[in-house]
């Protein structure tokens, strides 16, 4: 859980003026009564809905942050010299301090089922960074980047790909690792020449595994799971690069003693609806100075590795305009990552700043 406690999470909330009424998607709202509406875009209003289930969407259910009990009270211990510990390196996706030196290391970037059914997932707690983004039928899905991802014992369950990530993977020059996906994922995988690992139309003999009691339990399309070893089992098979190319350059810059989001507006309580059907809440511990995330209006989201609550340092939140992918059957979308645009919220320590 240490990791995961200052990693982040990179929200797209987006843009769907053929679903809304001249407003974008709904507002992301806090308790500072901070009220940002999604900008215009030039997506044509005469494109084709989005399919979204039939629900109407009612505010959610609200939940209070989970109480942290209290230190014992004790006595004055003795005065004694803590011992000086040494980290001298920095992981790059978090920027927070490590023994292992870990700058020359190419993360992998998981595709992760988020759908009622398949939860709770397992190991995400494990993620650097963790991407979610709206999917066809008004669902959202997860993309987890890990750096150090060699001694997982599990994660899962592993699901399909969608092109838009593929722009969020490169970012990270990530070995992606997904299990089937859309026309359009393959076509930009193929195109791209990216380094993948697919456990459905793809041979790589130990990288993935069906769980048996989610099998059961969840479906088969539910289980495909993978692990830290399996992942170096697959990247070894197929040769891929596993240091970071030599003219990357890292989208994201630390510096935790300035951030000037110590100084915007309170953000206690963030409810960010993707859909009728994803709508998530952050809402923040002053004990632990994070975000815990709810999900499916009031569901406590919940790692089965673990058994505790997902919780986040930081909370990125964009937008990116959408449309109904011409002639899908499936009812996919496309998303435009590409071009100008902002972070609309970058929130933190109990307050956000707009960009």
């Amino acid at each position: 859980m240490k990791r995961f406690l200052c990693a982040a999470l990179a929200v797209l909330m987006l843009v769907l003026p053929a679903c809304q009424k001249d407003t974008g998607v709904p507002p992301v709202t806090t308790d500072g009564a901070q009220t940002t509406t999604a900008p215009q875009t030039d997506v044509p209003q005469t494109t084709a809905p989005v399919s979204t289930p039939d629900t109407t969407a009612a505010p959610p259910v609200t939940t209070q942050a989970p109480d942290t009990p209290k230190e014992p009270e004790t006595t004055q211990a003795p005065e004694t010299t803590a011992p000086v510990v040494s980290t001298p390196y920095v992981n790059p996706l978090t920027g927070l301090s490590t023994e292992t030196d870990l700058s020359g290391q190419r993360p992998v970037a998981v595709m992760i089922n988020n759908i009622p059914i398949a939860c709770p997932q397992v190991g995400i707690a494990e993620a650097d960074v963790l991407y979610e983004c709206l999917v066809e039928g008004g669902l959202t899905r997860l993309m987890a980047v890990i750096l150090d991802y060699k001694d997982i014992p599990v994660l899962g369950s592993v699901r399909s790909s969608r092109d838009y990530y593929l722009d969020m993977a490169q970012n990270h020059d990530a070995i992606y690792i997904h299990a089937g996906g859309s026309p359009q994922a393959y076509s930009e995988i193929y195109a791209r020449g990216i380094d993948y690992i697919c456990g459905v139309n793809m041979y790589t003999p130990n990288t993935f595994y069906r769980d048996p009691q989610r099998q059961a339990s969840m479906g088969y399309e539910h289980s495909l799971m993978t692990s830290g070893s399996r992942m170096v089992s697959g990247i070894s098979f197929k040769k891929y690069r596993t240091e970071i190319k030599a003219d990357y350059t890292s989208p994201f810059v630390f510096d935790a003693e300035n951030c000037s989001a110590r100084s915007g507006s309170e953000a206690l309580h963030l409810i960010l609806y993707s859909s009728a059907a994803s709508v998530a809440q952050f809402i923040y511990n002053r004990t632990t100075d994070t975000y815990y995330r709810f999900q499916f209006g009031d569901k406590e989201h919940i790692d089965a590795a673990t058994g505790e609550q997902l919780s986040f340092k930081n909370v990125l939140i964009l937008y990116a305009p959408t449309a109904a992918v011409p002639g899908d059957a499936s009812g996919r979308i496309a998303v435009d990552t590409v071009g100008t645009g902002k972070v609309v919220f970058m929130v933190m320590d109990g307050r956000q700043e707009p960009f």
